[in-house]
């Protein structure tokens, strides 16, 4: 059923990252070392083993929620295949575009390029273990004797309009959300708790700050920037706008459909012997007057704050739920299949 066990007897469906939506699970090794692993990875590896098809090491939802990892919702898919689903994904916002960019690459004296799919393709034609040294030339910051290494030239997206961001004239902004580097390069900017951002010397700013000042103008005192259909990851200006922080936070709570409808764990707070549910730590805290971090660790504790204590609701088994213990030898292959993944495995 796509649910986790922990070795306290504890039942959830893991932790919820918003950056990618995917649900992980930690769990203790052989070693006494707590590691993280996408917890669709550890479901299909545990009944179904690995793919006799070594080139399969990522794990697809064939519904395309990433947060449904129920066995039959999972197969083994090739990176490529991966990541053509997730473009197909009709959820899939407008601003995500495919995670590895194309890169041109020729030797020094050559006149023509040659295309390839990703600086980590590039990175394996070269026999490179990584494609960090890759990007590092793409993106300008590093120049080599023998190679010369660009991205090729992204098109604008329908409609989409540029402008030098405020603040940081060295990038560019779009009202799709998007932010162009003096490389040329364009993406949605990095993942950043659970929003997007732009680093630079300054430091780090928010893509949503970034494009509402570039476009709309300064923030005014008080109001907050407010993602209107709920999708931190979205920064279309369209999908911004200025709220109270009071009908910001409202905005929140109201399910649009997105992968946030998963993110709260039920919390009971029980004080004079009477038990209330709330649906999360921060519904607790806001009714409490609480502060959500200091519910959340005490409801994981079953310690007492405020004159509550707190727990997690426990989920109990379903009708016809199966479970499978994760071996030594299930939790190598997960291993190694994220060693594949990220270029560093060479046997292929």
């Amino acid at each position: 059923m796509g649910r986790h066990r922990s070795y306290s007897g504890k039942i959830s469906k893991g932790q919820l990252r918003k950056q990618d939506g995917r649900y992980y699970a930690g769990v203790t090794n052989a070693q006494g070392r707590n590691v993280t692993y996408v917890l669709a990875r550890l479901v299909k590896l545990a009944f179904d083993g690995p793919p006799d098809d070594p080139t399969k090491i990522d794990v697809g939802h064939l519904d395309h929620d990433k947060t449904n990892n129920v066995l039959s919702n999972l197969e083994w898919q090739t990176h490529q295949q991966n990541m053509q689903q997730a473009m197909e994904d009709p959820n899939r916002s407008q601003t995500r575009l495919p995670i590895s960019k194309q890169v041109l690459h020729r030797l020094r004296g050559a006149t023509t390029w040659t295309t390839y799919p990703s600086s980590m393709a590039l990175a394996r034609a070269l026999g490179y273990k990584s494609n960090g040294a890759v990007s590092e030339i793409a993106n300008g910051n590093r120049k080599h004797s023998e190679h010369e290494v660009r991205y090729v030239e992204q098109p604008d997206l329908e409609g989409e309009e540029w402008r030098v961001a405020v603040g940081y004239p060295d990038v560019r902004v779009s009202n799709k959300g998007r932010i162009e580097y003096q490389t040329g390069k364009r993406d949605c900017g990095s993942d950043l708790t659970g929003y997007k951002a732009y680093h630079s010397k300054k430091g780090f700013i928010f893509m949503h700050a970034l494009i509402m000042q570039t476009f709309v103008g300064p923030r005014p005192d008080g109001l907050d920037i407010d993602h209107v259909n709920g999708d931190t990851h979205n920064n279309c200006l369209t999908n911004l706008r200025y709220l109270t922080r009071k009908a910001n936070l409202e905005n929140r709570e109201i399910d649009h459909g997105l992968a946030a409808k998963a993110r709260g764990k039920p919390v009971l707070a029980t004080k004079d012997g009477v038990t209330t549910r709330f649906e999360s730590a921060s519904d607790a805290a806001r009714k409490l007057g609480l502060k959500q971090g200091t519910i959340a660790y005490n409801a994981d504790h079953e310690k007492i704050h405020g004159g509550y204590l707190f727990a997690r609701e426990q989920q109990v088994e379903i009708e016809g739920e199966e479970w499978c213990d994760l071996t030594e030898e299930v939790l190598e292959q997960a291993k190694r299949q994220l060693r594949v993944a990220v270029g560093q495995d060479r046997r292929r």
